[in-house]
C-alpha cells in the first residue's frame, strides 16, 4: 500500500527538484559561453559586445550579443523576485552595461546583486 508523502517530504523533493534545474540552467549557461568566441582566459579578446534594449509585457529588458551571437536575453530584473521588467529602457541599458563589464572582467556568472542595482539607480 503506498503511503502519502509527508509535508516535510515534498518540500524535500521540491528543494531537490529546484537545484536540479538551477544547476542544469548553470550548464546551459556556461555550455552557451563555451560554443560563443568568447575566450574564458580573456572574455574581451576579439569578441564584439552589443546590447540592444527592448519593450517587454513587463516593462523593459535588454540582450547582449557576442560576435552578433546572443548571449544573455533577460526580459527581467536580475536579483529580484518575481517577474518585474525595468521600469525605463535607460535602467535596463544601464545593467546590460554592467553585465558587459563582468564578462569583460571574467567573472562568471556575471550575476547581478540588488547592492548594484541600487549603485546604478534602478531600485531604491
Amino acid at each position: 500500500m503506498a503511503q502519502k508523502m509527508t509535508t516535510r517530504k515534498r518540500v524535500a523533493a521540491a528543494g531537490i527538484i529546484i537545484i536540479v534545474i538551477a544547476v542544469g540552467a548553470f550548464m546551459l549557461f556556461v555550455a552557451k559561453l563555451n560554443s560563443t568566441s568568447v575566450s574564458l582566459d580573456n572574455p574581451s579578446g576579439n569578441s564584439n559586445f552589443r546590447t540592444s534594449t527592448y519593450k517587454a509585457d513587463n516593462g523593459w529588458g535588454y540582450d547582449i550579443y557576442v560576435d552578433d551571437e546572443l548571449l544573455i536575453h533577460q526580459p527581467d530584473i536580475p536579483a529580484l523576485v518575481g517577474n518585474r521588467g525595468f521600469a525605463t529602457e535607460a535602467d535596463a541599458g544601464k545593467v546590460a552595461e554592467l553585465m558587459v563589464g563582468k564578462i569583460r572582467k571574467n567573472i562568471f556568472p556575471p550575476a547581478v546583486t540588488i547592492e548594484e542595482l541600487k549603485e546604478v539607480g534602478v531600485v531604491e
